[in-house]
């Protein structure tokens, strides 16, 4: 054998070798946390037959490889760990074992949606205060970069974890940071965030490609799905080939940007890993008043769609409403709030932050974010942890029209918060021309009146873009925008 063969085989050897290496997505990886008190999945791939055995915390669990080398065990609930601890995966057909360390078990929380979500800690209005925090080695974080995919991916990009400290949480999103302090604070285990967010992606962008093809009414996005996925590979290879000449091109513009992409490579990816729940926060994108209409459908369907492919039908779903924003008044918020409220009532497990009164009218991306991650954590606190906590604002039980007034009948009590008369209710009769009206709190009661309408038949609570509200509750959270005419 000359020594040019001789370099084929070793080299082939190696290649092999290496072929068949223990592969795991970035998402089990060192640093990590797992989830207490679920059965937790750990998967990968491996050579084809192989008898795969994973330790960890006296556990050991056995499994073999499919044909096609896929692999996952199911490790047994656990208690929370705040000791760090390592994990052992080794095989018998003599591939290197992997070794992970300085994991945790404590509670896992996925923070998903578009800019808002994304928006980093160091940029919000409390920004200094959250940096001076010392390092807390019982938080971390699971970073991933944006990508987009024609299929579902085994790994995301870049995927990594961290542990929390001054550095590293100035790019974790701040809503979700003000979020887990306050699980944090209030329960004392270890946290974490599993940050999927892109900003000015729509919901369709997030949802499984079956879950779209199964409702006629999704069939643009099917459309657009169909159109970008068969120029996909050139658009990626001319991507690539700027990016690679120093030329500064966007992922987003060139070809990662379609209906389900983010969702095969950013969710699918991390779809066998245990949660304790998910915040969202999204929806600005889909504000086209067609696309308002629509999410009272597609946002359910996404949402039912993670509780399947994350094997968890009770999967918590906690998100924001869209607050107040009057930049771009071809878009229709409203429709899109009262959208997101539907789907709260309409699914179970899921609670929606109200986030009305914290927007601003010329900016899309709010810096106080702070309320809205505390907002969100009031549900979490209250529905999850069982919490004697305030998290739900004032709402209507009953609409009824009395001579020539409508009362409405809330469910808690409420009051100006400024002291000043109550603001943005509009009245209409039979023509629904809605006018501006008089609202007169009587207890936990509203009386909404206007001369102009002596027969009406229904009220609308700061439904356009931009209110500026001042009706809450006495527990100070602002009650939402509202329409009795249904």
């Amino acid at each position: 054998m000359n020594y040019l063969n001789i370099l084929i085989l070793l080299t082939s050897l190696l290649l092999c070798s290496h072929s068949f290496a223990i592969q795991l997505p970035s998402v089990l990886s060192d640093n990590m946390m797992i989830q207490r008190d679920k059965a937790v999945c750990i998967w990968g791939k491996c050579a084809p037959g192989a008898t795969i055995t994973v330790e960890f915390s006296k556990q050991k669990k056995e499994t073999v490889a499919s044909g096609s080398g896929d692999w996952r065990v199911m490790l047994d609930p656990m208690s929370a760990s705040f000791q760090p601890l390592e994990m052992h995966i080794t095989t018998d057909s003599g591939e290197p074992a992997v070794r992970l360390q300085n994991i945790l078990v404590g509670d896992i929380w996925l923070c998903g949606g578009q800019s808002n979500m994304q928006f980093l800690l160091s940029k919000s209005d409390h920004a200094a205060d959250a940096t001076k925090q010392p390092a807390n080695e019982q938080i971390r974080y699971f970073y991933q970069a944006f990508n987009g995919a024609p299929n579902p991916l085994f790994d995301c990009v870049r995927g990594t974890w961290k542990q929390d400290d001054p550095h590293s949480r100035q790019w974790v999103s701040a809503v979700a940071w003000y979020f887990i302090q306050e699980i944090y604070q209030s329960e004392q285990i270890p946290v974490a965030l599993l940050q999927a967010n892109q900003g000015g992606s729509s919901a369709q962008m997030w949802t499984p490609l079956e879950d779209l093809k199964g409702d006629q009414e999704f069939q643009s996005y099917i459309d657009a799905y169909t159109t970008k996925t068969q120029t996909y590979d050139s658009r990626k290879e001319t991507y690539l080939q700027k990016k690679e000449a120093g030329e500064k091109i966007s992922i987003i513009d060139h070809y990662g940007w379609f209906p389900v992409a983010a969702y095969n490579a950013m969710i699918h990816p991390v779809q066998n890993f245990t949660l304790k729940g998910v915040i969202w926060y999204q929806g600005e994108a889909n504000s086209a008043p067609d696309d308002a209409l629509l999410y009272r459908k597609l946002f359910p369907t996404m949402i039912n769609a993670w509780r399947r492919e994350f094997n968890d039908p009770e999967l918590p779903f906690l998100f924001v409403q869209l607050p107040n924003f009057g930049g771009k008044p071809d878009r229709d918020w409203a429709t899109l709030r009262e959208s997101q409220a539907l789907t709260a009532k309409q699914l179970d497990h899921t609670g929606m932050a109200i986030t009305i009164d914290v927007g601003e009218s010329d900016n899309i991306h709010p810096t106080l974010k702070k309320p809205v991650g505390e907002r969100l954590a009031k549900i979490a606190l209250n529905k999850l942890y069982n919490k004697p906590i305030e998290y739900a604002a004032p709402s209507v039980q009953k609409s009824e029209i009395v001579g020539n007034t409508i009362m409405l009948h809330f469910d808690r009590p409420i009051a100006s918060k400024d002291g000043k008369p109550l603001r943005e209710f509009t009245i209409c009769g039979a023509d629904q021309q809605f006018v501006e009206a008089t609202a007169t709190i009587k207890g936990n009661t509203i009386i909404v009146f206007c001369p102009k309408v002596p027969s009406p038949v229904a009220v609308r609570y700061a439904w356009h873009n931009d209110p500026q509200v001042n009706l809450f509750g006495t527990n100070g959270l602002p009650v939402a925008p509202f329409q009795t005419d249904l």
